[in-house]
């Protein structure tokens, strides 16, 4: 490419990234003051369609329900007979913004939550989460709000953490999120219910509670409002950091778009912000945190300009110098390339004429070639050469050479070697062919080899299964160790646990003989096993683990259910089943096992909430070595295993499973 070309494209490519640094630039301040990318930006910007005004002259006025009698949020004035808050003037300007009239109904809040969730009204301001998300629709977010716990004074010291609060007498609004919120961190406190947060307060001054716990600032208000302020203080820690937004029923659906878009002009033209400011006051923190990040990315953008500029000085120099060395230059440049590809092909070049005559040899000739008889090549001078290639299919070499038009490769042996052979016409003034002839045997042993490489490392991934499979009982023998510490003596208890980590150690060696013979069960011999206390021993084992202390784990089996089979097949099968489910819901979820009895069979069924295995895997989740996991989580062994012993029991295994709903493998030992 030319000095000048090379200029051009330069600049072509600088003024691209000039374009996309402002597209990034102009996407990061939208990004940052609306969360939106600029091509959602630009949708929301435009007016109400023709159809969204249709849409929404369908549904008529709109009801807003919920309780709006707790300032600052929203409070009823006697003397004007009106509701006044954030909530109220936020529903008052989302009218205006769509032109359309919306009732506000003042409702207890849990009842505001059933009468949006069956229709009756139509919005309602609430904090979104996983389990509101079954029965409402969400908008974008309106206004961020904290939860918070108000606490006597007195109880400061035995109420230092949310943690604390566990077993307390606590007063909260019906339907609060801070319930769910609670629920969530494990924190489960004896709720008095109140049909609002006044209420609340009031039984808190009563002393009929310790704690209240709501929004941050309503409470606030409330302890602004208080007797005796000093008698109250606020944990310092969060129940919950959320935001709020408008949920409406599932039906409406439709109308989601066109809240969303509202909201979106509102925000832009700074009505949300000033309403925000005026009941709760100006966010100062995060107006800094935002102009931060607009800083850093106008800084960004200013650093690639910068860039970009001394880029072109420099690049505008050494093109005009270029220009002048390039013509000099290039059929030395190319004579010098030519000279070292040559120089580094190991293979023989031979240039020859019509009449077989070499016109040019490049490259050594093989030591146990003849070089006498190398003067021309044709059935005559190196018979034995010919003759290897004719064994081989291949006459190229033996015919005229002015008959060769078309390229040809072929592979052939020659004195216990292996050599590979391309032919080909060149296009010039006389006829010529170029004939390329490399020794491959080299090659071809190393292919060997790599081979023989590939075999070892599968022999290393097994024994990297053994390590992973290893975790399973090494972990019951760490919970049981931690058993034993904490008692002293000999209690049953702890000869409970000694008895567990005798049975892990030896699970662990029956498991690595398991995968070093392939899966091959141990000869022990088979013996009658009550499935019940099997499985009930390996769910106890990963109860006590501390990772799993967010799953649910749910067992269904009538005591008393014996098969005659190898236990330890079934305790194998088991425990992987178990902890594959786990591993899949991220330690958190419920995981269910289930014992039926079918005719001649019994059928065990563990089901988990995980992710789910997609459709293209299930035919290859058994398959060994392979795993959908990250490199180093998993090395594709357990399930294969699991597979190979229910085979060798002559049991089955069946696997449904849906994404983002979970799995089931259900296993069928006949009796």
């Amino acid at each position: 490419m030319g000095a000048g070309e090379m200029m051009k494209k330069e600049l072509m490519i600088s003024g691209l990234i000039m374009f996309f640094s402002g597209v990034f630039f102009m996407n990061a301040m939208v990004q940052i003051d609306y969360n939106l990318n600029l091509m959602e930006y630009i949708s929301m910007s435009a007016d109400f369609s023709e159809r969204e005004r249709d849409i929404l002259e369908s549904y008529g006025t709109l009801t807003y329900g919920g309780n709006i009698t707790e300032p600052p949020l929203g409070k009823y004035y006697e003397d004007t007979g009106q509701y006044l808050g954030l909530v109220t003037d936020m529903i008052y300007a989302l009218a205006i913004e769509l032109e359309t009239d919306i009732v506000m109904q003042p409702l207890v809040w849990d009842e505001a939550l059933l009468a949006l969730k069956d229709g009756t009204i139509d919005l309602c301001d609430l904090t979104p989460s996983d389990q509101r998300e079954k029965y409402y629709a969400f908008t974008d977010r309106i206004y961020d709000l904290n939860g918070v716990a108000l606490i006597n004074a007195g109880l400061s010291e035995e109420l230092s953490t949310l943690t604390d609060l566990s077993g307390m007498k606590v007063g909260v609004q019906r339907g609060d999120y801070v319930i769910e919120s609670l629920d969530e961190q494990g924190i489960f406190p004896d709720y008095i219910y109140a049909d609002n947060l006044t209420s609340a307060m009031q039984l808190l001054e009563s002393g009929a509670v310790d704690v209240i716990v709501g929004d941050e600032p309503v409470i606030k208000n409330h302890l602004n409002d208080a007797r005796n302020v000093n008698r109250y203080e606020i944990l310092p820690d969060k129940i919950y950091e959320s935001y709020v937004v408008l949920g409406m029923p599932k039906t409406h659906r439709e109308l989601l778009p066109i809240i969303n878009k509202a909201i979106f002009r509102m925000k832009k033209s700074g009505v949300l912000q000033k309403i925000q400011g005026k009941w709760l006051g100006t966010d100062t923190a995060a107006d800094e945190r935002r102009m931060n990040e607009k800083m850093k990315s106008a800084g960004i953008i200013l650093t690639i300009m910068f860039g970009l500029l001394i880029y072109l000085i420099y690049a505008w120099n050494r093109n005009l110098k270029k220009l002048v060395d390039e013509r000099t230059q290039e059929i030395r440049r190319i004579t010098d390339e030519l000279e070292v590809i040559l120089a580094n092909i190991r293979a023989t070049i031979f240039l020859v004429d019509e009449r077989g005559n070499i016109r040019k040899l490049k490259g050594a000739l093989p030591s146990d070639w003849r070089a006498e008889n190398m003067g021309r090549i044709d059935s005559n001078d190196n018979p034995a050469l010919v003759s290897a290639m004719n064994e081989a299919g291949e006459k190229i070499l033996g015919l005229p050479l002015y008959r060769v038009e078309n390229q040809n490769m072929f592979d052939f042996n020659y004195l216990n070697r292996i050599y590979h052979c391309y032919v080909t016409p060149i296009d010039s003034k006389d006829p010529l062919v170029l004939i390329i002839l490399s020794d491959e045997t080299l090659e071809r042993i190393q292919k060997a080899q790599i081979f023989q490489s590939d075999k070892m490392a599968a022999v290393g991934r097994l024994a990297a299964g053994i390590a992973h499979e290893l975790r399973n009982p090494l972990g019951t023998v760490r919970n049981s160790t931690y058993i034993l510490k904490d008692f002293e003596g000999h209690t049953d208890e702890e000869a409970v646990a000694v008895q567990s980590i005798e049975r892990s150690v030896s699970r662990a060696s029956e498991i690595i003989e398991s995968l070093l013979k392939y899966s091959r069960i141990d000869d022990a011999p088979s013996k009658t096993v009550d499935l019940c206390a099997v499985l009930e021993e390996v769910m106890n084992y990963y109860k006590k683990s501390p990772d799993n202390r967010k799953v649910t784990f749910a067992l269904n089996c009538d005591k008393g259910r014996h098969i005659y089979t190898n236990e330890t097949a079934i305790r194998h099968i088991v425990t992987n089943l178990m902890g594959n489910g786990i591993e899949a819901m991220d330690h958190s979820g419920e995981l269910s096992v289930a014992l039926v009895n079918k005719d001649a069979e019994i059928e065990i069924s563990i089901t988990d909430t995980g992710q789910g295995i997609e459709k293209e895997y299930l035919n290859r989740i058994f398959d060994p070595f392979f795993t959908t996991k990250p490199v180093g989580k998993g090395t594709g062994l357990g399930l294969y295993i699991v597979y190979s012993q229910i085979e060798k029991i002559g049991a089955a295994i069946e696997v449904e499973s849906q994404v983002g709903v979970g799995s089931v493998f259900k296993v069928r030992i006949p009796v």
